[in-house]
């Protein structure tokens, strides 16, 4: 059966009432918008410099950076090994002085 009640007021004022005393948000979509673009450039740029790293490393720059560096721990070695040798060549040369070979032979000539 229909409700045949016509005398009950409408509920839509009373609706609309409740609508405009609801408190609403506020957005500032400026920089919502201004963020979110921000955000994806951000990840576009570290996508790119991803893809560049990968593409740079990758086929014959892998090679010839590899054989760079292998030439690179090479000389490095080679340097750190003659700096070796000079510091055991000054302990030779102060090993070899006159008080010192006074000490080994016990000459006192040398001293003199």
């Amino acid at each position: 059966m229909k409700n045949s009640d016509y005398s009950t007021p409408p509920r839509f004022e009373q609706w609309v009432q409740q609508e405009r005393n609801r408190a609403v948000p506020q957005v500032n979509v400026r920089v919502t918008v201004r963020s979110a673009l921000e955000a994806q450039t951000s990840n576009a740029v570290a996508q790119d410099a991803l893809d560049d790293l990968v593409s740079w490393f990758s086929g014959a720059r892998a090679w010839v950076a590899g054989t760079l560096t292998g030439a690179l721990i090479v000389a490095m070695g080679l340097v750190i090994f003659q700096q070796i040798d000079s510091l055991q060549e000054e302990t030779r040369e102060l090993e070899t002085d006159q008080v010192s070979a006074f000490i080994e032979s016990g000459d006192w000539s040398e001293l003199l």
